[in-house]
């Protein structure tokens, strides 16, 4: 139970819902409710597809290169911070985004790399390391169900809390970000220091 509570705060809070909302509520400006549930299925398939994918290839990967787990720990943890950062000084600002051309484009986007970018890919292969597939891949769906969620009720969410809620929200998820980086550096350092 602890390894499911551990893998669903940190792919929450890496996945970050509240951005891909932000994003989808701009870009689908103009989409009847039909075509935004299609292009939320579609984000949620696209991300949890790619999950899935390295969820099994991801540690067999690092095994092939014979890069070492804390390795890898480290230059994730590097990648975060950097995302981390980003999102706490940065906001999609409302009418910053532009919805793409063609009909599929939308979900595709959202699904990576706002949903399942390098961190949450990163993040799925250390969880795997640690507790095996099943936990990380289930609290990974049930990011995904949330995900979802948002995405379909996005105009309801936006009339109930307001953007600017969604965005503090956001920032908040990059702080915690940041935070969960720094601790993967120092556990992985850790990890070389004790077996040296």
């Amino acid at each position: 139970m602890e390894g499911f509570v551990k893998s669903l705060i940190t792919m929450f809070v890496i996945m970050d819902p509240f951005i891909s909302s932000l994003v989808f509520m701009e870009m689908s400006h103009g989409m009847s409710s039909r075509e935004k549930s299609a292009e939320a299925l579609t984000a949620v398939c696209v991300a949890g597809g790619l999950l899935v994918l390295f969820s099994f290839s991801g540690p067999y990967l690092l095994e092939a290169l014979k890069i070492d787990i804390r390795s890898f720990q480290i230059a994730g943890g590097v990648i975060l911070i950097i995302m981390g950062v980003q999102s706490v000084l940065e906001a999609a600002p409302e009418g910053s985004v532009q919805r793409p051309v063609g009909s599929k484009a939308l979900g595709v986007i959202i699904g990576t790399p706002l949903l399942t970018g390098p961190g949450a890919l990163m993040t799925i292969t250390t969880l795997t390391k640690q507790f095996g597939h099943l936990i990380p891949l289930l609290a990974s769906a049930t990011v995904l169900a949330f995900a979802w969620l948002m995405l379909r009720l996005s105009e309801q969410i936006d009339r109930l809390v307001g953007r600017r809620v969604i965005q503090v929200m956001s920032k908040l998820m990059g702080l915690l970000v940041t935070a969960i980086a720094v601790q993967y550096i120092v556990d992985a350092v850790k990890g070389y220091l004790s077996s040296s």
